[in-house]
């Protein structure tokens, strides 16, 4: 998390509300609250009271909650009856609990100030006196070996957990674990999507690890924005299907969160849209163009590629560039929000240094700071040549990125080639019916495409077979597609549609194949041979479901899996056939 600073220009004058007790006896029960109450607490507090042991013993308070503006709102705690003794511990800010608090003689003192702007809830502590009773033990699965088994599944069946009392296994990989807690799964593929609900107040930080309890590697660290609930989901890459991997959870913030619960499942995430991934990135060039910024935590920066300078990576938005005018480039990218950017290359292909290429010695520029308004610098740009960015959304907010070259059009600056600004927005494949007969389906959908290239062709394919559909220029934004022939084999299949004149400007997306329905084989019968007079007997082998079409001498016809004859005739001797339906006709 990136600190917040607060700057007044102005002198401010500030009215305090002041509520001293001086003295107040408990006993040896009771809840301290702040001056909110069951609410926030107020602006401009100064708040003392004092709790007094009425039985000689010793007493103490237990903080069960704490939350306060960090580094403007403060608590102290003193070893008496006033604030002029002995200060107990440091002065308490934010969401660092003091814990259990206990006093040397019969008297506490707790005074509490809040400055002028950004009210918290305040806290909550239980009244005690002589020896605490021990703290409540930590979740079951405070330690990775207590692990609670997730199973991946379409949608999210969420598991409820709560980081109470829960204490830290290993540093964490972005703020404070002191409460981390750890879950399990087995991937059912390359991709999975972890999601964290939690409460405002609540920063969840997602740490993806392979290997066992004793000897983890860390994939991953996905850390949302602060407090909007459902800020920890996000998609994990690169794993292996019927692999364990292990992840934990944590509040960013040191301390205990006001409250501490969550859920969390493991889904099978869409595939990813245009800017999701580095291979099917958005494309940028001289001319201004925006673009939304990643939002919602539900894409995070694979493993592999060098980040730079970049201290986290929420929210990463992906693009390229092919350069048209070889010479320096200067972009100017804003949003209305704080985001970051990385610029890798050059490389000679759009998407092939994905991501084996992206590596410390290809950076060309980085920017980890906290503006929303970002420039960025190629400085010796060659004609033809790829560089590969990486936007993040610090701030997780819905909003869109603008990338303009100011200076484009001057002497000897270079240039972006407009004409890769391709992107397939949707690519939707429905799978038919399997086929009697031919054992085949037929994949439908629509396309939607935007600037699509002027020359070249559109292939839309599947990696199962089956007759690809091909269109020739002009491209309409919008367009259907059949592609015919795919074998029903109850097989996962990619449909991909590429535009031979955009290497960049591809996307997939899967279907299920039907599974086989085969052929049948009929063998038909008569109880023959007939003299003339006698009844003809027909009949044929049983197939589930199918209807029956027979067909004969002298025009004859009938239905049934069995059919008979009466009073036959020198005239209704030949070959007589049956055709069995079943399924979808061929």
């Amino acid at each position: 998390m990136k600190k917040n600073i607060k700057l007044f220009i102005a002198s401010v004058l500030m009215f305090f509300t002041l509520l001293n007790v001086k003295s107040q006896t408990v006993g040896c029960t009771g809840t301290s609250l702040d001056p909110g109450g069951a609410g926030n607490y107020a602006n401009n507090a100064n708040f003392t009271q004092t709790f007094c042991s009425n039985n000689g013993q010793p007493i103490y308070l237990i903080f069960n909650s704490f939350q306060l503006e960090n580094n403007w709102d403060f608590l102290y705690i003193y070893n008496g009856n006033s604030t002029a003794a002995p200060q107990i511990g440091p002065n308490y800010t934010g969401t660092t609990s003091p814990g259990t608090v206990i006093a040397t003689g019969t008297c506490i003192t707790v005074r509490f100030t809040s400055d002028g702007s950004v009210t918290q809830a305040g806290w909550s502590a239980t009244i005690g006196c002589g020896t605490p009773p021990p703290p409540p033990p930590p979740p079951a699965n405070n330690n990775c070996a207590g692990a609670i088994p997730i199973t991946p599944g379409a949608t999210c069946t969420a598991t409820s957990a709560t980081v109470l009392n829960a204490t830290q296994s290993v540093a964490g990989c972005a703020g404070t674990a002191n409460d981390d807690v750890w879950f399990s799964f087995v991937a059912t593929g390359v991709t999975q999507q972890i999601g964290v609900n939690a409460p405002a107040g609540f920063d969840p930080v997602v740490q993806l690890y392979s290997g066992g309890c004793g000897a983890l590697t860390s994939l991953s660290c996905n850390d949302a924005s602060f407090g909007n609930g459902a800020n920890g989901t996000g998609n994990f890459n690169g794993l292996t299907a019927g692999q364990t991997y292990y992840y934990r959870v944590y509040d960013f913030f040191g301390g205990m969160p006001a409250n501490p619960t969550f859920s969390t499942c493991v889904t099978i995430p869409p595939p990813p849209s245009a800017g999701q991934a580095c291979n099917i990135p958005n494309s940028f060039c001289s001319e201004t163009i925006i673009y939304p910024a990643g939002t919602g935590g539900t894409v995070t920066a694979p493993v592999g590629p060098a980040y730079g300078c970049l201290g986290s990576q929420p929210n990463p938005a992906w693009f390229n560039m092919q350069v048209a005018q070889s010479g320096p480039m200067d972009f100017n990218i804003f949003a209305n929000s704080d985001i970051d950017f990385i610029i890798w290359g050059p490389f000679t292909s759009p998407t092939g240094a994905c991501l084996a290429g992206l590596t410390a010695a290809n950076i060309v520029d980085c920017s980890f700071s906290g503006t929303n308004n970002e420039f960025a610098q190629i400085p010796n740009a060659i004609v033809g040549q790829y560089y590969i960015v990486m936007i993040t959304n610090y701030s997780g907010a819905t909003q869109n990125i603008t990338f303009s070259q100011p200076l484009a059009g001057n002497p000897g600056v270079g240039l972006g080639n407009c004409d890769i600004l391709c992107n397939i927005s949707a690519l939707t494949a429905t799978p038919g019916a399997c086929q009697l007969g031919s054992n085949t389906y037929n994949v439908t959908g629509t396309i939607t495409t935007v600037e699509p290239p002027t020359s070249g062709i559109l292939t839309i394919s599947s990696s199962c077979g089956g007759t690809p559909f091909v269109v020739n220029p002009p491209f309409a934004t919008s367009m259907t597609y059949t592609i015919t022939g795919a074998p029903s084999n109850g097989a996962a299949c990619t449909i991909t549609a590429a535009y031979s004149a955009d290497g960049s400007c591809t996307r997939t997306a899967t279907v299920t194949a039907p599974a086989a329905c085969g052929t049948c084989t009929l063998t038909a019968s008569n109880t023959g041979p007939y003299c003339e007079g006698a009844t003809i007997s027909l009949t044929t082998t049983a197939v589930a479901g199918a209807t029956y079409a027979w067909s004969g001498p002298n025009g004859f016809t009938a239905t049934g899996q069995s059919v008979t004859i009466p009073a036959s005739t020198i005239a209704m001797a030949g070959t007589y056939s049956v055709t069995a339906t079943a399924g979808p006709a061929v």
